[in-house]
């Protein structure tokens, strides 16, 4: 299995390059893994120890955000290597200042694992959710560096435990420690004497710092002080179809609509803009207010929408019908009822809100119609205890992760 890995990752490695000739997200993935090394030989004269942490893309940056910002407030003395494999994380956050320094993760082939370690030589390795690389971890634990993975959530259907996952679970045990996310995970990795740790997501965290401080807007505070506001983030075309037939029916009940496009290019806002008849304002156009011929409010701008689910009233988040539904902790934060598509089986959070009646899953336009016409004003208040209840009892993981990372720093 390691010699068939290998080979798939040159072939990958030769598919994204050939890619690159067509897709712009493909170009940027080669572009960015360019003259890597070089990149990196500055670090051999960098006094201080260094912190490795690998996140997979934008999603997961947000879990991996409030260590980086703990290291900020508490720790000076460490340098901070900030690592993606996806451009849609990379490209976002490659200016972002509480890492020292930010780049691509190399092609996960035995060589660059190996270089790459050599040239970082990190004391701690601090791995993101799942993005789980088998070269770079039995590079990490031959020369016995720590490494972690944290925030993590395994399934049963997942190829670590499928009859052929056995090389795949051998990487978990280069882990020098696990932090999953419930004890469905802990009980499935245990089954194979793979020793984990509870500790809550450390999203919850970041949700909850964001909802004490949200951005302020002056349109947007006097869009949701004159009518009820349905924010749509994280759309993808499929989403914003659906939002276009329900849309009829959503200004009958009196909403104005919000959307926030998962990849914000002038494409896709032209054609949020198009299908909905032109009457659409531009976010990054608004003053101090919206322009009252407007039906609908495109978020063009990127970072906001955390605080944006803030002015709504109800949140739909995009995802749903495609691989699956994005985040839904930033709108549940605020106490907002969460609509979503059907695709929902790896969020936990989406799952555990359904259960609790804090959000709801619908297939189409019809049905999400119909779930907003009967939110009457009790089931709304009801909605809102039930989701601030379910943020405020999951916080304190990154306190956890945070702590065994000192501790092993400073052993």
């Amino acid at each position: 299995m390691k010699i068939a890995y290998n080979i798939f990752i040159h072939l990958y490695g030769f598919a994204i390059k050939f890619s690159s000739l067509f897709y712009p997200k493909a170009k940027l993935w080669i572009e960015g893994r360019k003259d890597w090394e070089q990149e990196l030989t500055y670090l051999k004269k960098v006094k201080y120890p260094i912190v490795w942490v690998h996140c997979a893309s934008l999603g997961e940056f947000e879990q991996a955000r409030p260590l980086l910002e703990r290291f900020n407030q508490y720790e000076n003395d460490y340098f901070i290597v900030l690592t993606f494999f996806s451009p849609s994380g990379f490209e976002v956050r490659k200016n972002y200042p509480l890492a020292n320094k930010v780049m691509y993760l190399p092609l996960d082939t035995p060589s660059n694992a190996k270089r790459f370690v050599s040239l970082i030589n990190p004391s701690i390795a601090i791995f993101t959710k799942y993005d789980i690389w088998p070269n770079f971890l039995n590079e990490l634990k031959q020369r016995k560096i720590i490494s972690l993975l944290f925030s993590a959530n395994f399934r049963k259907n997942q190829h670590y435990f499928k009859w052929y996952g056995y090389f795949f679970r051998q990487n978990l045990n280069c882990f020098s420690k696990i932090f999953v996310q419930n004890e469905t995970s802990k009980q499935l990795l245990g089954q194979f004497n793979i020793r984990s740790e509870i500790a809550n997501d450390t999203r919850f965290d970041r949700v909850k710092s964001i909802a004490n401080e949200p951005k302020s807007f002056a349109a947007l505070i006097k869009l949701k002080n004159a009518h009820k506001v349905f924010v749509a983030g994280s759309t993808w075309p499929t989403d914003e179809v659906l939002l276009r037939e329900a849309w009829l029916k959503l200004k009958q009940l009196g909403y104005k609509l919000i959307i926030a496009p998962h990849d914000v290019n002038q494409e896709r806002l032209k054609h949020i803009s198009e299908l909905f008849d032109k009457k659409t304002q531009l976010f990054s156009e608004t003053l101090n207010e919206l322009d009252i011929e407007s039906d609908v409010l495109i978020i063009d701008t990127i970072g906001d929408l955390s605080s944006i689910y803030f002015y709504g009233h109800i949140a739909y988040v995009g995802g749903g019908f495609n691989v699956s539904v994005h985040n839904v902790l930033e709108p549940a934060v605020y106490g907002l009822p969460v609509m979503f598509g059907p695709n929902h089986q790896k969020s936990l959070e989406a799952i555990a809100l359904i259960n609790l009646g804090g959000a709801f899953s619908f297939v189409n336009s019809f049905e999400l119609c119909t779930l907003i016409a009967n939110l009457t004003t009790e089931k709304m208040d009801a909605i809102k205890q039930v989701n601030l209840n379910y943020i405020n009892n999951h916080l304190g993981g990154t306190e956890l992760v945070y702590n065994y990372i000192k501790q092993q720093l400073r052993a």
